[in-house]
């Protein structure tokens, strides 16, 4: 009997150690799924969560500062001036998937929101290498540097090569005199 009230005793004064919890504003706050804070308690029905591993925990904070930064699904797909048709194309999606996504209550997988990312941020980047693998001065002015390369190494090498006979020679000289 006495364990009993010693236990809910312990409860009460955890609870109380963490009242605040809601009202302070902590770095990613509002990222932790509520299963990871402290004033969770898993009786209550209310809390709409998954349970997902670390893995799952880093593509949810990544997705979350994606949306932070650019917004919903549509207005990615707005800011990157496709139809919902073009940017499932460029997703390699299936239409019906991205209406699912796009209603209320509903979410996209991290990697989706990270594929979006990059080609908002990225994509010119992408094309520019495209640009300068396909164009031929590029390509023989790398050429040229290239060989350029390879007859350097080409000496280097018999310059390190020569310096290790004459140390040698030099060596033998010395310890033969």
């Amino acid at each position: 009997m006495d364990m009993d009230n010693h236990a809910s005793e312990s409860n009460e004064s955890k609870k109380d150690g963490f009242q605040g919890w809601e009202n302070s504003k902590t770095l990613f706050s509002d990222q932790i799924p509520p299963f990871l804070r402290p004033d969770f308690d898993e009786k209550n029905e209310d809390l709409n969560f998954k349970r997902v591993g670390t893995y799952g925990l880093e593509y949810e904070i990544k997705k979350n500062r994606i949306v932070e930064k650019h917004g919903d699904l549509d207005s990615i797909r707005k800011k990157l001036g496709l139809s919902q048709r073009q940017i499932c194309r460029e997703l390699f999606v299936d239409p019906s998937a991205w209406s699912r996504w796009t209603k209320a209550g509903s979410d996209a997988p991290p990697h989706i929101y990270r594929t979006l990312d990059l080609l908002l941020s990225g994509g010119e980047a992408i094309e520019k290498r495209v640009e300068i693998r396909e164009n031929p001065k590029f390509m023989r002015s790398q050429e040229a540097l290239l060989m350029k390369l390879q007859t350097l190494m080409k000496w280097n090498r018999r310059w390190i090569v020569f310096s290790i006979g004459a140390t040698l020679v030099a060596l033998a000289l010395l310890i033969f005199r």
